[in-house]
């Protein structure tokens, strides 16, 4: 699923003249850096199987969003042959998705005393 969705958003940026150079292993909030000319565009990508957009966000990814560069590039029927990309910037994001936790992590605060 994750590499039919950036096929996608790599697909669609090029068709819009952009080079582009993954860096998702570098767990910096993205997964892509599309540039052209001067513009810099961020890019983390999610896709899914269905026409719903549906994604899990990282607390690092939601990190990063209030930067000017981040986009999120959201593929929605990623595994079929016509995927759809939809591109949004943070004020889009933040208009069109309720964001909701859904894994806590609980860590002792206190070290247990020694006998």
């Amino acid at each position: 699923m994750e590499e039919a969705a950036e096929r996608a958003v790599v697909s669609y940026y090029q068709k819009k003249r952009f080079a582009e150079k993954r860096v998702a292993k570098l767990k910096c909030g993205y997964d892509y850096i599309f540039t052209k000319g001067r513009t810099h565009l961020h890019v983390e990508v999610k896709g899914t199987s269905t026409a719903y957009e549906q994604f899990f966000l990282t607390r690092n990814e939601n990190k990063y969003r209030n930067d000017p560069r981040w986009r999120l590039g959201m593929v929605t029927n990623a595994l079929s042959e016509q995927p759809n990309v939809k591109i949004y910037d943070n004020r889009t994001f933040g208009a069109e998705f309720d964001l909701e936790p859904y894994v806590f992590i609980g860590k002792r605060v206190v070290e247990p005393e020694s006998n």
